[in-house]
């Protein structure tokens, strides 16, 4: 790619001019101009900080921008004609997952209930927030600080709040593209930045209220800082840093995920030095100082057993067995395809979940049953639309395989381990695979960039054809 499609000044003007008139066209309608107006700006300023260092680390801070920059404008955009459209259709401007809105409304209450605590100084009750809902802390507050600013602007409204939704969605792309710049190449790079502006997941999670996708972009932060951090020399702000995104955002995001990111960045940044053990000996300060942190301070001490006793214990476990929904849409009865595919031995029954995870099957016959409803339609056709790119996948992974296969580990080896992870758990519904889709787009990008694999790309859309027949056929 000579040109940077994504990042040229035609689509950042393009992205600019529709992030404007759509901020302004739902600002004007829901009387919170001001509110919404200074909340794009601050996120606009937020990822401009974040992202303003890489001009030392990669030489391209300017391409870095002007990815956030793109895909910003037309994310919010997506997220106002999602808005409205929600409004007509549902009554509101939730997509709900569940009776009433679901987990968005219980967010964006719950964030209220918090600004209340705040504004009426009552201890008790964030105390009592704190001891019940800490595993969503790192959403919750967020949220909260931005109904927060909107009550003092007098704009607190639902869409106010999707723009953190949409600021993640946006932030995750040059995220993708620097964790592609460091283990690949400028060209899989590009391509991979222009994938995940593509892929459908992160537009509708995007324009939504729930965490996923906030989980998706730390997770590609958190791999960037310690790749960048490891390179050559070590940098141990980089690596301070990763571990802050990690145990002070993720491990209140999804608390299985966090442990998860440090076994996988320990383990990597131990095959990278396998052969250097002055190098690999390096590792041993970061390394004990954050487990130190975590032994020496007696409430982190007490917190992080408690977690992992009540993680480990058999019935968390238990409840990957225990799961009655095949999509995120479409209940599974007692004796579905999706029930007797859970009650099957493990050795089968991990692969069928492990390609369930990773294709996620569309389900247009949910809309038979729940009518054309935003839900069902925006879900299915990003189910359908992701299978289109998933076909790339396989020669990714083979080609990550057949050469640098170490430098690349970064990327193939984190994939693997977090499906197996979402395999394990019987995660089958959508969003829960999004915390891999950075990883996942970089190998879909290596994979379309390799000519050697195109005949095993038709292939792949042979294979799941057929898969979805059978899946269709045995199900309905």
């Amino acid at each position: 790619m000579r040109s940077p499609f994504l990042s040229s000044n035609v689509m950042v003007m393009a992205s600019a001019c529709a992030g404007l008139l759509s901020i302004t066209i739902v600002g004007i309608d829901e009387g919170s101009l001001l509110a919404t107006w200074l909340l794009s700006l601050l996120f606009l300023a937020a990822g401009t900080l974040l992202l303003l260092p890489e001009q030392a680390n990669t030489g391209r801070s300017n391409e870095v921008l002007r990815l956030f920059y793109a895909a910003s404008g037309f994310r919010v955009a997506a997220a106002v004609a999602c808005h409205f459209w929600l409004n007509a259709a549902n009554g509101s401007p939730y997509w709900n997952w569940a009776a009433e809105g679901g987990d968005e409304k219980w967010f964006y209450d719950y964030a209220g209930s918090l600004v209340t605590a705040w504004q009426t100084h009552d201890t008790d009750a964030m105390r009592a927030s704190w001891d019940s809902q800490w595993a969503y802390y790192a959403w919750l507050v967020p949220l909260a600080c931005i109904r927060y600013l909107g009550s003092l602007l007098e704009g607190d409204t639902v869409f106010n709040v999707k723009l953190l939704s949409c600021f993640f969605s946006a932030l995750v792309v040059p995220y993708v593209f620097r964790l592609a710049l460091w283990c690949f190449d400028l060209r899989t790079a590009r391509v991979a930045a222009l994938v995940a502006f593509l892929l459908p997941d992160f537009w509708f999670f995007g324009a939504c209220l729930l965490r996923d996708v906030a989980i998706a972009c730390l997770t590609a932060m958190v791999l960037c800082e310690v790749v960048a951090g490891s390179r050559e020399k070590l940098n141990y702000w980089r690596l301070a840093w990763a571990t802050l995104l990690n145990f002070g955002a993720i491990l209140y995001l999804r608390l299985e995920l966090a442990f998860l990111l440090f076994g996988i960045c320990c383990a990597w940044l131990v095959a990278e030095r396998l052969s250097r053990p002055a190098r690999l000996l390096k590792l041993v300060p970061p390394v004990s100082v954050v487990i130190l942190a975590c032994l020496l301070v007696p409430y982190t001490r007490e917190y992080i057993f408690m977690q992992l006793e009540s993680l480990l214990a058999p019935e968390r476990l238990a409840y990957r067995s225990n799961i009655n929904i095949e999509s995120g849409i479409e209940q599974a009865a007692a004796g579905s395809f999706g029930a007797a595919v859970l009650a099957l031995p493990p050795a089968v029954r991990l692969p069928l979940q492990l390609g369930h995870s990773l294709l996620q099957l569309p389900t247009w016959a949910a809309i038979n049953s729940y009518g054309c409803v935003p839900l069902a339609l925006a879900g299915s056709l990003a189910d359908t639309l992701w299978l289109g790119f998933v076909i790339f996948l396989p020669g990714g992974f083979l080609g990550c395989l057949a050469q640098a296969r170490r430098r690349t580990l970064w990327v193939w080896g984190t994939a693997a381990v977090l499906l197996l992870a979402l395999a394990y758990a019987a995660a089958i519904m959508p969003r829960w695979r999004l915390m891999v889709m950075p990883c996942l787009v970089i190998l879909v990008a290596h994979g379309m960039l390799l000519r050697r694999f195109r005949k095993l790309a038709l292939g792949s859309a042979l294979a799941i054809g057929l898969l979805l027949a059978i899946y269709l056929h045995l199900k309905y």
